[in-house]
């Protein structure tokens, strides 16, 4: 599991791992973060020739390697290496620890992990479908959630069999569990933050429930007033639980209620 048990030998890969992400590495890395979510992280395109597989599709991709090139410096690469690189936090460690717990509590057999990154719950819920528009592993599958077609019936997300890893439609009405992972605080706006939130949803079957792991309150990312206009209400989710984990991090559970 994600806990360390007794007092087991130092894993010496991990720890320099982890000091890559200090100083100067680190705020470099939180600056590449920063400008992929403001700008969009499915139209990040690399500078290199090896562009990731999905990135030539995505809408607006070549006026942001322009942009990126005289202003940002913040290419695909950059971005999904920054991401990944919260792998080695004990903040995101425990949280993803507490997350699995949360899916096996919940009995979530059919689970996909939304804005996934680099898959981090692979090894704990086996199965899980991973989805991200910038991926860092070759286990996720490259697509913006946003605009992926979205299918009843399907059981299975839909691969295109000309490029490997790009996925054109994703099952709706159909997983026990979503998770989205540090990805509303990503969203530029409050229209895409709520249309996240909806779209999440439509992925569960009714009595399916999302998992929301944030560092900032909800309340704070959907700038909502009361319970009679939250985000999830619209959505058809019902509050249900959150636990908190530590430096800031909590989890939230909504079942849904209705289709």
């Amino acid at each position: 599991g994600f806990a360390e048990k007794g007092h087991a030998q130092v894993d010496v890969g991990l720890l320099l791992e982890r000091l890559e992400t200090m100083g100067k590495k680190k705020q470099q890395n939180y600056m590449h973060i920063k400008q992929g979510d403001r700008h969009g992280a499915a139209a990040l395109v690399r500078q290199t020739s090896g562009m990731s597989p999905a990135a030539e599709e995505f809408e607006g991709a070549a006026n942001w390697q322009e942009e990126c090139t005289e202003n940002l410096g913040t290419f695909a690469e950059h971005y999904r290496t920054s991401v990944a690189s919260q792998r080695t936090t004990m903040w995101h460690r425990n949280a993803m620890e507490i997350c699995a717990n949360t899916l096996r509590e919940l009995g979530a057999e059919q689970v996909i992990d939304i804005g996934s990154s680099f898959n981090p719950l692979k090894e704990e819920i086996p199965g899980i479908v991973a989805i991200d528009a910038v991926p860092a592993e070759p286990d996720v599958l490259a697509a913006d959630f946003l605009k992926v077609e979205m299918t009843e019936g399907l059981t299975t997300p839909r691969v295109d069999p000309s490029r490997l890893g790009v996925c054109l439609a994703i099952p709706a009405a159909f997983y026990d569990a979503a998770v989205l992972s540090l990805v509303i605080r990503s969203m530029a706006d409050q229209q895409h933050r709520r249309e996240m939130l909806q779209r999440a949803a439509r992925t569960l079957r009714v009595g399916g429930h999302l998992v929301i792991v944030e560092r900032s309150p909800l309340k704070s990312l959907f700038k909502y007033r009361s319970s009679d206009d939250a985000p999830w209400r619209d959505a058809g989710l019902a509050y249900r639980w959150m636990q908190r984990g530590i430096r800031g991090v909590t989890l939230t559970v909504f079942e849904r209620v209705r289709a």
